[in-house]
């Protein structure tokens, strides 16, 4: 009978014992659980917080090229013939601020009639852009919505690959006069982009697409530049407003 009662006993021991293990164990999942949620939750965080940075940095170079159109509008308005007479040495003043600008132009009624540096101005002068199939919708848009635009990636007359910002000029009683233009080429582009970047957002793969674009030129994966090539899934998404246009990191 005592032998019986030793091993009811053991028996009753056991089937606590494992019921406290499976009880500890459940709560080391469930623990590791909430850990490994919290630190995805960290990482999404961080990694937020980092694009917002990139973001920053692209818009910092889309709003320097954005700039300069506004100030060749001014500049014409102010003075004129003389603002065109001097087109050229104007432009490399320009150009010396912008390192992300590969031509500038200006087209009266939407034709190119001033252009630089000089290799562009063969390739690009008397060049129509509201009837071209590639330019024209974008050049449109400028004149609809009154409000500079940007387009591409195109791979441009000039050579190589870029955006090209459209911003349109009116006289005093709304009349369009003429589009000032800047190409912004797409490498030199990417350069100061990355370049802005402190060490931390350095340490990402990010890539920047926008909605289909049947006109424009997109790297591998439909992108429009990446800092380490074809991205396969998109972690973090931030939308922001480039000119007249929307785009995504």
């Amino acid at each position: 009978m005592k032998g019986l009662g030793f091993y009811a006993l053991k028996g009753k021991s056991l089937k606590r014992y494992m019921i406290y293990s499976i009880f500890l164990v459940g709560c080391c999942v469930s623990w590791l659980i909430t850990r490994y949620e919290m630190q995805v939750e960290h990482d999404k965080t961080t990694a937020y917080a980092r694009g917002e940075g990139i973001v920053a940095s692209i818009l910092t170079e889309l709003r320097r090229c954005f700039d300069t159109t506004e100030l060749m509008n001014d500049l014409y308005k102010v003075n004129g013939d003389l603002f065109l007479d001097n087109f050229e040495p104007i432009c490399a003043e320009l150009l010396e601020d912008n390192l992300a600008i590969g031509s500038m132009y200006w087209a009266p009624n939407g034709v190119i009639r001033y252009a630089y540096p000089d290799e562009v101005t063969e390739s690009t002068t008397n060049f129509e852009m509201l009837k071209d199939p590639i330019q024209g919708p974008k050049s449109q848009l400028a004149l609809e919505s009154r409000k500079a635009t940007i387009a591409g990636p195109h791979d441009l007359i000039e050579g190589g690959k870029g955006f090209i910002i459209r911003n349109p000029n009116y006289d005093e009683e709304g009349n369009f006069l003429a589009f000032s233009i800047m190409v912004i080429d797409l490498e030199l582009f990417k350069k100061q982009v990355f370049s802005g970047l402190n060490d931390e957002e350095k340490q990402y793969k990010f890539a920047v697409w926008k909605k289909e674009d049947a006109t424009a030129s997109y790297e591998e994966g439909g992108y429009i530049f990446t800092n380490h090539g074809p991205i396969e899934k998109r972690e973090i998404q931030i939308n922001f407003a480039a000119p007249n246009d929307e785009w995504y990191l």
